[in-house]
């Protein structure tokens, strides 16, 4: 029972996530970014989040940066 709980609310996060980042973001230096898993804890407090970016591999550190730097206005 707690499994599947957990499984649905990744997949709820990764929804909004993905959402969040492709509608809500207007920083275009971010460019095309995609969650693609998200990992959560068995007491749902902590979620680790998989994101993949289209485009150059030179770019990635920076877009990562960026995204890093967004946490406050995605949690909220």
């Amino acid at each position: 029972m707690t499994h599947k709980r957990v499984l649905r609310a990744a997949e709820q996060v990764q929804r909004e996530l993905g959402f969040i980042l492709d509608r809500k973001m207007s920083d275009p230096r971010i460019g095309m970014v995609t969650v693609t898993r998200v990992e959560m804890s068995e007491d749902l407090r902590y979620a680790k989040v998989f994101v993949s970016f289209l485009g150059d591999d030179e770019v990635r550190p920076e877009r990562l940066r960026l995204l890093r730097k967004a946490r406050k206005f995605v949690r909220a």
